[in-house]
Protein backbone atom coordinates (compact mmCIF):
# COMPACT_ATOMS: atom_id res chain seq x y z
CA UNK A 1 0.00 0.00 0.00
CA UNK A 2 2.74 2.63 1.00
CA UNK A 3 4.65 1.81 -2.25
CA UNK A 4 1.56 2.46 -4.48
CA UNK A 5 1.31 6.07 -2.85
CA UNK A 6 5.23 6.94 -3.67
CA UNK A 7 4.34 5.89 -6.95
CA UNK A 8 1.85 8.35 -7.30
CA UNK A 9 4.35 10.84 -5.77
CA UNK A 10 6.61 10.07 -7.92
CA UNK A 11 3.98 10.83 -11.07
CA UNK A 12 3.06 13.74 -9.77
CA UNK A 13 6.57 14.95 -9.51
CA UNK A 14 7.91 13.51 -12.82
CA UNK A 15 4.65 15.82 -14.31
CA UNK A 16 5.48 18.88 -12.36
CA UNK A 17 9.08 18.92 -13.72
CA UNK A 18 7.78 18.29 -17.35
CA UNK A 19 5.25 21.46 -17.01
CA UNK A 20 8.50 23.40 -15.54
CA UNK A 21 10.78 22.62 -18.56
CA UNK A 22 7.90 23.51 -21.09
CA UNK A 23 7.67 26.95 -19.21
CA UNK A 24 11.27 27.27 -18.87
CA UNK A 25 11.66 26.45 -22.46
CA UNK A 26 9.35 28.87 -23.68
CA UNK A 27 10.46 31.65 -21.37
CA UNK A 28 14.00 30.69 -23.05
CA UNK A 29 12.78 31.56 -26.46
CA UNK A 30 11.83 34.65 -25.31
CA UNK A 31 14.43 36.14 -23.52
CA UNK A 32 17.25 34.86 -26.02
CA UNK A 33 18.51 31.67 -24.30
CA UNK A 34 20.77 34.29 -22.23
CA UNK A 35 19.58 36.66 -19.49
CA UNK A 36 15.93 38.02 -18.63
CA UNK A 37 13.36 39.67 -20.88
CA UNK A 38 13.98 42.44 -22.78
CA UNK A 39 17.07 41.39 -24.25
CA UNK A 40 17.87 41.04 -27.88
CA UNK A 41 17.69 37.30 -29.79
CA UNK A 42 21.04 36.20 -30.83
CA UNK A 43 20.06 33.76 -33.89
CA UNK A 44 22.54 31.16 -34.99
CA UNK A 45 22.29 28.43 -37.41
CA UNK A 46 20.57 26.36 -34.63
CA UNK A 47 17.65 28.48 -33.70
CA UNK A 48 16.88 30.89 -36.88
CA UNK A 49 14.52 28.52 -38.87
CA UNK A 50 12.74 27.94 -36.14
CA UNK A 51 12.65 31.75 -34.43
CA UNK A 52 11.93 33.48 -37.80
CA UNK A 53 8.85 31.17 -38.26
CA UNK A 54 7.25 31.27 -35.06
CA UNK A 55 3.80 32.82 -34.63
CA UNK A 56 4.80 36.42 -33.90
CA UNK A 57 6.06 39.26 -35.48
CA UNK A 58 9.93 39.07 -35.28
CA UNK A 59 12.48 41.82 -36.28
CA UNK A 60 15.40 40.50 -37.21
CA UNK A 61 18.80 42.79 -37.35
CA UNK A 62 21.69 41.65 -39.82
CA UNK A 63 24.66 43.15 -38.09
CA UNK A 64 28.41 43.17 -38.71
CA UNK A 65 30.79 43.69 -35.74
CA UNK A 66 33.23 45.86 -37.88
CA UNK A 67 30.14 47.67 -39.60
CA UNK A 68 29.84 51.39 -38.04
CA UNK A 69 26.36 51.63 -38.68
CA UNK A 70 25.81 48.38 -36.78
CA UNK A 71 27.70 49.67 -33.64
CA UNK A 72 25.24 53.00 -34.16
CA UNK A 73 21.98 51.91 -33.55
CA UNK A 74 23.29 48.42 -31.48
CA UNK A 75 21.82 50.60 -28.00
CA UNK A 76 18.54 51.86 -29.95
CA UNK A 77 18.11 47.93 -30.98
CA UNK A 78 18.80 47.08 -27.01
CA UNK A 79 16.09 49.72 -26.36
CA UNK A 80 13.51 48.24 -28.71
CA UNK A 81 13.78 45.37 -27.17
CA UNK A 82 13.46 46.11 -23.81
CA UNK A 83 10.32 48.49 -25.08
CA UNK A 84 8.94 44.98 -25.82
CA UNK A 85 9.79 43.15 -22.83
CA UNK A 86 6.93 40.37 -21.59
CA UNK A 87 5.20 40.76 -24.92
CA UNK A 88 4.86 37.41 -26.61
CA UNK A 89 3.75 38.79 -29.97
CA UNK A 90 7.33 40.94 -30.92
CA UNK A 91 10.70 39.11 -30.94
CA UNK A 92 13.75 41.58 -31.50
CA UNK A 93 16.92 39.73 -33.13
CA UNK A 94 20.00 39.78 -34.45
CA UNK A 95 22.36 37.80 -36.71
CA UNK A 96 26.33 38.18 -36.56
CA UNK A 97 25.87 37.56 -40.25
CA UNK A 98 29.98 37.97 -40.29
CA UNK A 99 29.76 34.73 -38.10
CA UNK A 100 27.21 33.52 -40.14
CA UNK A 101 27.35 34.41 -43.78
CA UNK A 102 24.95 31.39 -44.73
CA UNK A 103 22.03 32.95 -42.69
CA UNK A 104 22.78 36.40 -44.35
CA UNK A 105 22.36 34.84 -47.99
CA UNK A 106 19.24 32.77 -47.04
CA UNK A 107 17.32 36.10 -46.12
CA UNK A 108 19.14 37.85 -49.30
CA UNK A 109 21.20 40.29 -47.37
CA UNK A 110 23.14 42.25 -49.11
CA UNK A 111 24.33 45.09 -47.04
CA UNK A 112 24.80 45.85 -43.05
CA UNK A 113 22.96 46.52 -41.50
CA UNK A 114 19.83 45.17 -42.91
CA UNK A 115 16.63 44.75 -40.73
CA UNK A 116 14.16 41.80 -42.06
CA UNK A 117 10.67 41.69 -40.73
CA UNK A 118 9.07 38.28 -40.45
CA UNK A 119 5.21 37.48 -38.76
CA UNK A 120 4.50 34.40 -38.48
CA UNK A 121 6.69 32.58 -40.33
CA UNK A 122 6.12 35.02 -43.63
CA UNK A 123 9.19 36.68 -44.60
CA UNK A 124 7.23 40.75 -44.84
CA UNK A 125 10.24 42.14 -46.31
CA UNK A 126 13.29 44.55 -45.37
CA UNK A 127 12.47 47.52 -43.15
CA UNK A 128 13.05 50.96 -44.86
CA UNK A 129 12.50 53.74 -42.39
CA UNK A 130 14.11 55.45 -39.76
CA UNK A 131 16.57 53.50 -37.61
CA UNK A 132 15.09 54.71 -34.45
CA UNK A 133 13.28 53.40 -31.53
CA UNK A 134 10.36 55.23 -32.58
CA UNK A 135 10.22 54.27 -36.41
CA UNK A 136 10.76 50.73 -35.44
CA UNK A 137 7.76 50.60 -32.75
CA UNK A 138 5.70 52.36 -35.62
CA UNK A 139 6.47 49.85 -38.06
CA UNK A 140 6.14 46.58 -35.27
CA UNK A 141 2.31 48.68 -34.43
CA UNK A 142 1.43 48.71 -38.06
CA UNK A 143 2.34 44.82 -39.05
CA UNK A 144 1.23 43.07 -36.08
Amino acid sequence: MANDNIGGKMLLLAFIIIILLIICNKSQLKSGFVGGGGSVLELNPSNYDNTVNGDYLIMVKFMAPWCGYCTKIEGPWKDLAKAYEGDDSVVIAEVNADMHKELASKANVGGYPTIMTYKNGKCLGKYQGERTVPSWKAHINANK
